[in-house]
């Protein structure tokens, strides 16, 4: 967590929380389409890559 930008930091946190995007970005005072793309960002990032049928891990 460390590595992560502070704002990024405190979108975790809140969302840790069980905050929606739409609190989040309240408490941030920012608008929702800010809070989104980083909190799809946050998750995709926390996720471990799963290798896909057919193809190679990590591979589109």
């Amino acid at each position: 967590m460390e590595s992560l930008a502070p704002r990024a930091r405190e979108v975790l946190t809140f969302a840790d929380e069980g905050l929606s995007n739409q609190d989040i970005s309240g408490a941030l005072f920012v608008s929702g389409g800010a809070v989104k793309p980083q909190v799809g960002a946050l998750l995709t990032s926390a996720r471990p890559e799963q290798p896909r049928p057919g193809g190679r891990p990590g591979t589109r």
